[in-house]
């Protein structure tokens, strides 16, 4: 329901071929059919090249066999009409929950979650004979999966969440309004509509998203409504949230009587609302089935107990302190969402024992006060609920809670063997990277209490456990290790391991293990365990075949990730991690590879992103052998940060660098002794008048503290990155020329009396793309462009919108305190550059001590676009007398913000 916009599929025309390619594709080779194919192209071309509607129809037709089939596609009237298009699809539609559920979906904003959908879903009762909570999720994972094939859906951020094109969000709610007697409507005032009796009366369902209109509704007869929701919920906020008519302390006043004509509404929807009390009427809700109190701010809720057929009740980020007795009348409630609620210190004893039909409960991030008493209770009286009172819930198959103390586990049965979901933390709470990794079988335990290993209810989690979280758990590998099975077979199911804190782990296990132990394990995460001095051994790692995720940091002993025990291999094993999409490696002061894989250990080829930092025995990244060819696996690199890894020489060598053809992000800081970033000499003669396309995809460049840089690279060709968006240099003070030609080595002057030009980016230096340039302490450099490259295109500066320059010590300038002058060359350059920089929008200099002036006002307003200019700084450059003079003030038309 929220009303965000994202525009996420492109509503510009294809070229025909273009569109009918798209067609074939997505409509499958059906379209290549003989009797077909003639009409076939008639439907594509009746698409008139809309991606979206050639989406929607030729997935809507994939499966339609007859011709008859297509041909009445064709007398459709889409007449060009992307929403016809996807009316079209919407009516190929076969069954009637596939197009409710897609009805839905069209109210619920962007990046909806399936969860909410199954709420929604459940409490209209759409999917008959389904008696359980987790086969209505089924079914909706599977309706949704449907609607992402046929293009009527989008994927969301996750695989639990689902997207909408704006466009297919307005043809739902037109076709839902037309045929279903809809009001759904973001406008701040919908007094009209809903003062037309006739309408109300045929209403079915109406999604609101301005709360404030709650005050201005009246008392309406809306005898077929089944559906109200009033909000606009952002579904990724994990925070509460408001709207509110005034000030921080207003709130929302529900007309008391608002709900007396909708006596068969069966689900009910408040988000983000700020209401001090539910007004009287919601009591007479009998057929209400799903209740949802999103992120609201409430009091008292003690009147929903009399709401008795409610089968979901969502209070999900509200700030209810008490959950009453009353709810404990809700006998036939399946599920109860108390997640988030950060103010809730009460739930009132017997409550949730006496909701026998439960079958899913949320607790996460919210309650804490189990057995506790709370001030002001009877002496000898429990005040608050126990968790001995969930043995009573037999049905429980979802759970998510937090107990602060292991000791208030019962000793008796307390997790049933039903549990299919569950969310678990014991201990103190701790939040943490979970590897991005969605799993329904989480347990967090964070305690250094030895009962922790007597706890036989955890043991009997740990045997379905697929994430597990273990924070200053003493002896913790120990207390999981079987001596019998010489294995873990508790966590066969593991699939996410993260460890925090284990001060005495030395190893994480050690000698062989049987595949079950770690067999599906996807993701591993150590952070500040000391004594850890590698991850596993050669045996142990060669199991790991579905590892997808390492992430290593602050282990002050760790020496290696992989142990190499002589005696364990044979002379041809080899060790590959072929899902590895992913490493991290921080603070790691004693590794001491001397590079970071071997003739052993090669270099994942999946692997997408590499962050180094703080590992200090390095010295290569990777072994030279490895790099003659493409099985070393860096061919799908897209992300390389590299920081305070001191006795790196270089990153890349030459020979290899025409493999990183997918790298996006390249970042290098803080690296003492870095002199290249590219090792060796690029190109050859046979080469020599032919560019080369150096990092194809680099987007984004940062070179930040290298006190030793001269160079990015050396060669004799010229270079360049048809992609760089984004270049930054940053405190590298040696750097004389970014790419050094080898060609021009014997026509270096050595006689210091004749001055040689220091341009950072030399002819041969090529940036089509460049569009933020930011240079801070370099300073070696007289210039940055070459005079004869800005005549061209491709130099860079045709796109470049920010120019920032910062305390760059420019010297032997011989008179140049001009910096357009210094940038650009001499006068006459300057006059037959009719344009330099078309698109700059921003200029900052910074600390600039020779400069006294920026430009030449006889010559700005033809060679530099100032024109476009709209911000403007200027700081510590003390010998500048003034930013602009009276005869070049009005070239500045858009100038915005000027600081000094």
């Amino acid at each position: 329901m929220g009303s965000q916009k994202m525009k996420i599929l492109p509503i510009e025309l294809l070229k025909e071929d273009e569109a009918w390619k798209l067609f074939k594709n997505l409509a499958g080779p059906i379209t290549e059919r003989s009797d077909l194919q003639s009409t076939a192209e008639k439907v594509a071309q009746k698409c008139a090249r809309l991606p979206i509607a050639i989406a929607t129809v030729a997935k809507a037709l994939k499966h339609k066999e007859n011709l008859y089939e297509w041909e009445d596609a064709l007398e459709r009237e889409l007449s060009g009409n992307v929403h016809s298009a996807i009316e079209m699809s919407y009516n190929y539609l076969e069954r009637e929950e596939l197009k409710e559920t897609f009805l839905l979906c069209s109210i619920m904003g962007h990046n909806a979650a399936t969860e909410d959908l199954l709420k929604y879903c459940r409490g209209l009762g759409l999917f008959r004979g389904l008696d359980t909570i987790e086969k209505v999720r089924r079914r909706v994972l599977t309706l949704v999966s449907e609607l992402k094939d046929s293009s009527l859906l989008l994927a969301g951020s996750s695989p639990e969440r689902f997207d909408m094109h704006d466009v297919v969000c307005e043809v739902a709610i037109a076709i839902a309004s037309r045929d279903r007697g809809w009001l759904a409507s973001g406008k701040e005032d919908v007094s009209e509509e809903w003062s037309d009796k006739d309408r109300m009366r045929t209403c079915s369902l109406v999604s609101l998203q301005n709360t404030e209109v709650i005050e201005l509704l009246d008392e309406s007869e809306c005898p077929k409504l089944t559906f109200f929701s009033m909000g606009s919920e952002n579904s990724s906020s994990k925070m509460p949230f408001f709207f509110s008519m005034g000030g921080a302390d207003s709130s929302l006043k529900i007309p008391k009587n608002l709900f007396e004509g909708m006596k068969g509404l069966k689900v009910l929807n408040f988000t983000g609302m700020n209401l001090t009390s539910l007004p009287c009427s919601i009591g007479c809700l009998k057929t209400l089935s799903t209740l949802r109190l999103v992120g609201c701010a409430l009091k008292d809720i003690d009147i929903l107990g009399e709401l008795v057929n409610l089968e979901i009740l969502d209070l999900r980020n509200s700030t209810i302190g008490v959950l009453p007795k009353e709810i404990g009348e809700l006998r036939r409630l399946k599920l109860l969402d108390l997640s988030g609620c950060r103010n809730l210190e009460v739930i009132s004893p017997n409550v949730l024992s006496s909701l026998s039909r439960l079958e899913e409960l949320y607790l996460y991030d919210s309650f804490k006060g189990w057995d506790r008493e709370v001030e002001g209770s009877e002496n000898n009286q429990r005040s608050n609920a126990s968790l001995v009172e969930l043995q009573d819930l037999s049905r429980l198959t979802t759970l998510e809670v937090h107990v602060p103390d292991v000791r208030a586990i019962p000793k008796q049965k307390l997790f049933s063997r039903n549990m299919e979901r569950y969310k678990i933390s014991i201990g103190e709470v701790w939040r943490c990277y979970d590897g991005g990794m969605e799993t329904s079988r989480m347990l967090k335990l964070t305690t250094n209490n030895r009962s922790l290993q007597l706890a036989h209810e955890i043991k009997t989690l740990l045997r379905r456990t697929q994430n597990l979280y273990l924070r200053g758990v003493e002896d913790a590998m120990e207390m999981l290790y079987d001596p019998i099975t010489e294995g873990f077979p508790h966590l066969k199911h593991l699939k996410s391991l993260f460890l925090e804190g284990l001060m005495n782990l030395e190893a994480i296990c050690d000698g062989q293990l049987k595949t079950e132990s770690f067999g599906r394990l996807r993701c591993v995460i150590v952070h500040h365990c000391k004594m850890l001095k590698n991850l596993f051994s050669f045996s142990v790692a060669k199991g790991l075949r579905q590892l997808e995720e390492i992430r290593v940091s602050s282990c002050e002993n760790m020496r290696e990730l992989i142990k190499v025990e002589k005696e364990e291999m044979g002379e041809d094993d080899i060790l590959e991690f072929t899902q590895l999409r992913f490493l991290e490696l921080k603070g790691l002061p004693k590794f001491n590879g001397m590079w970071l894989f071997d003739k052993k250990v090669l270099f994942p080829a999946a692997l997408e992103k590499l962050y180094l930092e703080s590992v200090n025995g390095i010295e290569k990244i990777w072994r030279d052998g490895q790099l003659l060819t493409l099985s070393c696996g860096v061919q799908n690199l897209t992300r390389l940060q590299v920081w305070r890894c001191h006795k790196l020489k270089y990153v890349f060598t030459s020979s290899m660098v025409e493999n990183l053809v997918h790298l996006k992000t390249l970042d290098v800081g803080d690296c003492d002794r870095m002199e290249d970033i590219i090792e060796g000499i690029l190109g050859g003669e046979e080469r020599i008048n032919n560019s080369i396309s150096v990092l194809p995809k680099l987007d984004s460049l940062k070179l930040n503290y290298l006190p030793n840089l001269e160079t990015f690279c050396c060669g004799i060709n010229p270079i360049e990155f048809p992609f760089l968006r984004e270049l930054q240099i940053k405190n590298c003070p040696v750097l004389s020329t970014f790419h050094f030609d080898t060609a021009s080595i014997g026509n270096i002057s050595l006689d210091p009396n004749v001055p040689q030009s220091q341009y950072l980016f030399t002819a041969k230096v090529l940036f089509p793309a460049l569009e933020e340039l930011l240079l801070h302490s370099v300073n070696e450099i007289e210039k940055i462009w070459h005079d004869d490259q800005l005549l061209t295109v491709s130099c860079g500066v045709q796109n470049l919108t920010h120019l920032l320059v910062w305390g760059c010590q420019v010297r032997n300038c011989y008179g140049k305190e001009d910096i357009i002058e210094g940038i650009l060359g001499g006068e006459e350059r300057i006059n037959n550059s009719l344009s330099v920089f078309p698109k700059l929008d921003s200029v900052a200099l910074y600390n600039l001590l020779n400069l006294k002036r920026w430009h030449d006002d006889q010559l700005l307003t033809v060679s530099c676009g100032v024109q476009n200019l709209t911000h403007l700084e200027v700081s510590n450059c003390h010998k500048l007398k003034c930013v602009f003079t009276s005869s070049m003030v009005k070239s500045f038309v858009n100038l915005k913000t000027l600081k000094g």
